[in-house]
């Protein structure tokens, strides 16, 4: 045994003086377990067992289990797999580490990539080095739309993995952990590997997010630009195909691309990630900025969907702020096959008519750009087979349930949009009991079942409708803020006429001229500062209640700040004629709060 024990000793010592000092070995038992013998090696017996050791440590070994002294490589090969961004999801790379086995020349070239048909990860992978116990910063570059770490609270479980691999390139059945920090040289957040003593294989998986899979909006889309501004006022713009073509993928990706030179000042060939909520699609800014490997502009998209049609916004998220980034689209689904689209601006370049074939119909949309409601809405139009293009043709623009909009026409090579007048709309009788009465802003309306034209005078309070059928007319009073009407049955008599005014016992001055044609001045002056001075307006005399009732003019609603035009200024007459005593209850100078509302009721108006 002891003869034994020293033929053992005399090939280990042979071995060692065969073998470089300072290097690393490992010590393999018959159990096949390793064990690192690093530095300026020693050889010596303690207790029965034999010891390697050096730099100030041993380590112990029964020399009767020890098989074989080999040498231990220095550094290790890090395998990682070539993932494609686009196809895979997923791109990885180790960061702080690109030395290659040169001394290798068959494993890999120039740029890592292994170049050996030998090598079981030829041609779909990359090779770097490291020493044991380094740190290796990994990076992992999830593409847009696809699931990562980052949505499970930075847990690489399923996504990242860090596998062992033996001389033959094997799996050893060993994993190794990875984690997430920030590295303090680079700037970066990356995957923390401490290298182990073998060769590794980097892997990664993802897949596709879910996240509107099945849902109606998830299409591809043709875009026709909207001339935007006033520089496009009272022009219109023609177009056969489409401007740019958006794709609103299930995983929450978009991609916009434009045909060259469509769109002023951009070509697109982007990609983002929007947001749908509530009929409201968003956008994810930090994943549509310009990031490495995926758009050459951070490109933001918005806009209120319609499965018709919408108005989609784009612009640069880097100059976000600056209006000439911003352009806006006409968006329709590929499948409606929209032709001929020719859009309309007003002289702002701020509203629009929009004329299109869809489906081999002609179809019309309006959109009203101005504030920020930014409308669209299919209109209706009869431009009796003309295109709003053409000299001379002229038509009104409905909305889809009959309220007229504007008046449309192109004359001398310019569109012309005319809009109502203040007065459209529906008006009820503020006693509740006549019918409704329904003007459109052009002159033309209707007083419950009856047909009419009629004319306003410039307070937009005094109206006269005059019946298709008889010819008839009938005098209104309107009150736009609340919707109502007054009809004007007492027309104006003989009554009192002149000028009636305060005697001066009063911290104010009112005064009335009574001009006998249904007209009227009223003045009124407080403190030196005059509220009214209104001349021509309304002046309605009821014989039989002996009151006179004076309208037409905006004026201050004493019971709120703003001005109102339902007010009326109300007398009652005397009996001979030569006072007005004001019914009124208070005057309120337009603009101005309630507070400096002032009671005039009672006041009485001696005729001059």
């Amino acid at each position: 045994m002891r003869n034994m024990k020293k033929n053992i000793l005399f090939l280990l010592f042979v071995l060692f003086a065969a073998m470089p000092v300072s290097a690393q070995f490992y010590v393999e038992w018959n159990d096949r377990e390793r064990t690192e013998v690093d530095g300026n090696l020693t050889f010596s017996k303690l207790n029965g067992n034999y010891s390697i050791g050096g730099d100030g440590y041993q380590d112990y070994f029964n020399i009767s289990k020890v098989t074989a002294i080999t040498r231990m490589p220095s550094i290790f090969r890090i395998y990682t797999r070539q993932y494609d961004l686009r196809n895979d999801g997923v791109y990885v790379h180790p960061y702080n580490h690109y030395r290659v086995d040169y001394d290798d020349p068959n494993c890999c070239n120039e740029y890592g990539n292994v170049a050996d048909p030998d090598d079981p990860f030829w041609p779909n992978a990359r090779i770097v080095e490291s020493k044991p116990n380094d740190t290796v910063l990994i990076i992992a570059d999830f593409d847009l739309g696809y699931d990562s770490p980052a949505n499970h609270g930075n847990d690489p479980t399923g996504f990242l993995s860090v596998k062992g691999l033996d001389s033959n390139l094997q799996p050893t059945g060993n994993e190794y952990p990875l984690v997430w920090n920030y590295d303090s040289k680079s700037g970066l957040w990356a995957w923390f590997l401490k290298m182990p003593k073998e060769t590794v294989l980097i892997e990664a998986t993802t897949h596709p997010l879910t996240t509107y899979v099945g849902q109606e909006f998830v299409d591809e889309y043709d875009c026709f630009f909207i001339p935007w501004g006033s520089a496009y006022g009272n022009t219109v713009r023609s177009v056969s195909t489409p401007d740019a073509s958006l794709e609103l993928k299930d995983n929450t990706v978009f991609t916009l691309k434009s045909e060259t030179g469509h769109v002023p000042g951009y070509d697109y060939d982007n990609r983002g990630v929007y947001i749908y909520k509530d009929g409201d699609i968003t956008f994810d800014e930090e994943a549509c900025k310009n990031i490495a490997g995926r758009d050459n502009d951070g490109i933001a998209l918005q806009g209120k969907y319609d499965p018709q049609a919408w108005v989609m916004m784009s612009f640069d998220l880097e100059d976000g702020g600056l209006d000439e980034t911003y352009r806006y689209f006409f968006t329709v689904k590929k499948s409606a096959n929209v032709t001929d689209y020719k859009i309309a601006a007003n002289e702002a370049g701020g509203r629009f008519l929009i004329a299109a074939t869809v489906d081999g119909e002609r179809e019309y949309w309006y959109y009203n750009a101005p504030g920020g409601q930014k409308t669209l809405s299919k209109v209706k139009a009869d431009f009796a087979g003309k295109d709003i293009d053409e000299e001379g043709v002229e038509a009104t623009v409905y909305s889809e349930d009959g309220v007229a909009l504007f008046k449309y026409k192109y004359a001398d090579g310019k569109p012309v949009f005319e809009y109502p007048g203040r007065e459209a709309g529906t008006y009820t009788d503020e006693a509740g009991e006549g019918e409704d009465l329904v003007l459109d802003g052009f002159g033309e309306g209707t007083y419950g079942d009856r047909e009419g034209t009629y004319t306003i005078d410039e307070s937009g309070m005094n109206l006269v409708f005059t019946c298709t059928d008889n010819g008839e007319e009938i005098t209104f009073v309107l009150y736009k803020n609340d919707g109502t009407y007054s009809k004007q049955e007492a027309q104006p008599s003989a009554g009192p006429t002149g000028t009636y005014s305060t005697d001066g016992s009063y911290s104010y001055e009112m005064r009335v001229t009574v001009n006998g044609d249904g007209k009227a001045d009223f003045y009124f002056a407080n403190g030196g500062t005059v509220y009214y001075d209104e001349h021509g307006v309304n002046c309605v005399y009821d014989a039989t209640a002996k009151t006179i009732v004076l309208s037409g003019f905006m004026m201050g609603n004493p019971e709120t700040w703003g001005n109102s035009s339902l007010q009326t200024v109300d007398f009652t007459v005397s009996d001979d004629g030569s006072t007005l005593t004001c019914q009124t209850e208070k005057i309120k100078q337009i603009s101005k709060g309630p507070s400096t509302s002032i009671v005039i009721k009672g006041t009485v108006l001696e005729k001059n």
